[in-house]
């Protein structure tokens, strides 16, 4: 009997809340940008910079092995900080960060094993799944 009076009252008040909240215009919360970085901003100065990084190490004679699995680690990053504070507008943006995490990975693992070949191969997954995925429909034309 205890409980279904607490109960009882619990749910009086968290009506009480949500008519308050209706009555107010506050039927839910906004999302509002929280971080100063702007997608363009993400882009020129995080992800194509690592990216580009990340290909001259796997393009070199000599692989700095280190350098590879630090500018892919940063691409995984910058696979969920894409997703984050709003960024995200659909599901094809959604999927490309996606990719960047899983194919970011895969070249970690195999610049951990030093496989060349392995590496390479993922991170022609992660430009081509992630990166060409999201710059079809996202990435604004230039005259």
């Amino acid at each position: 009997m205890k409980r279904a009076c607490v109960f009882g009252l619990a749910m009086v008040w968290l009506v009480g809340v949500v008519l308050v909240n209706v009555r107010e215009g506050r039927t839910a919360p906004q999302r509002q940008k929280k971080r100063a970085a702007s997608v363009h901003q993400l882009m020129e100065g995080f992800v194509s910079v690592n990216c580009g990084a990340l290909k001259k190490a796997l393009d070199a004679e000599k692989t700095n092995w280190k350098q590879v699995q630090l500018r892919a680690a940063l691409l995984n990053e910058a696979g969920f900080i894409l997703l984050e504070d709003g960024r995200c507008p659909d599901a094809t943006w959604a999927k490309a960060a996606r990719a960047l995490q899983t194919h970011s990975v895969e070249v970690i693992e195999a610049a951990k094993k030093q496989d060349k070949d392995a590496a390479l191969a993922a991170f022609k997954n992660l430009t081509s799944n992630g990166c060409a995925t999201c710059h079809k429909v996202h990435r604004k034309k230039h005259d």
